[in-house]
């Protein structure tokens, strides 16, 4: 049984808004994904889009756009060297996220799974998808960076989420796989390169981690982004060493990071304080 730390709800609540930047937000969009391990994307726009609704109370002078800009650069699209995020998927989801580079070997064996499974959105390749991945890529290769519509061709591909040509289609699992990446967006449509011209040489060289420590990484992400959550039996195994168990009297047994703690005893502190008051 792991050492508990006992809190209030309140003095959690409190621990809660802080962890989570937003009574303090952080002072740039670097030190936000590092902070929170990724930013999930969503270019759907009803009252904003999801990403820059996340980040506008969570980053000091936010304005709509600005995840965009950090990734992608703006007028002069950003060079690999001054990139320091990028965009792809969580491992085993199809959820859009914007990740620090330092996640790219963590993804590898995701993007491996997935060119080995059946799947009209992310899955291998057809017969029909391989072929044509080999025009793709050679043309990305000696045009540069380039969006389905760059392709003179009508063929259309497998209907997934409405209508799409071949050519977005095959693009769309080449970026799954890993083979390509998102070097900018024109109007939220993708426009993809080859990742060694978006991520540098010493990042795609790093060795694929094991499945534990990829395991270990993904439990970590888990409690970057909630802060304080429960966990499986088999999750607690993989981070015992860096987390601290936290009860709030009642229901479930909780977990924050052992870097976390310090913020927790300060929420803590803060609260017995304001009883004393009254």
């Amino acid at each position: 049984m792991p050492d508990v730390l006992t809190v209030t709800p309140l003095a959690a609540r409190r621990f809660l808004r802080r962890a989570l930047l937003l009574d303090r937000p952080a002072p740039d969009i670097g030190t936000a994904l590092v902070h929170h391990g990724y930013i999930q994307i969503d270019p759907i726009n009803v009252c904003g889009r999801m990403h820059d609704l996340i980040l506008r109370n969570r980053v000091a002078g936010y304005r709509e756009g600005d995840l965009m800009r950090h990734l992608h650069g703006n007028a002069t699209p950003l060079t690999a060297a001054q990139r320091t995020a990028f965009e792809h998927h969580l491992p085993d989801t199809h959820v859009l996220v914007a990740f620090p580079v330092a996640a790219w070997p963590h993804l590898l064996g995701a993007m491996r799974h997935r060119t080995r499974i059946s799947g009209a959105w992310s899955g291998r390749l057809t017969p029909r998808e391989k072929d044509f991945a080999t025009t793709l890529l050679a043309e990305i290769a000696a045009r540069g960076p380039l969006s389905s519509a760059d392709f003179d061709d009508d063929r259309r591909g497998r209907r997934v989420w409405g209508a799409a040509t071949l050519a977005k289609s095959t693009l769309q699992k080449l970026f799954f796989h890993g083979r390509l990446l998102i070097a900018r967006r024109d109007n939220n449509r993708r426009i993809y390169d080859l990742p060694e011209r978006i991520l540098t040489a010493a990042i795609l060289a790093q060795p694929e981690p094991t499945a534990a420590e990829t395991a270990r990484w993904s439990v970590l992400l888990k409690l970057r982004q909630r802060r304080l959550t429960r966990l499986k039996r088999a999750e607690f195994a993989l981070v015992a060493d860096a987390v601290q168990a936290v009860s709030l009297g009642v229901g479930p047994l909780l977990y924050c990071l052992r870097e976390d703690v310090p913020l927790l005893h300060a929420a803590l502190a803060e609260s017995k304080l304001e009883n004393r008051k009254f």
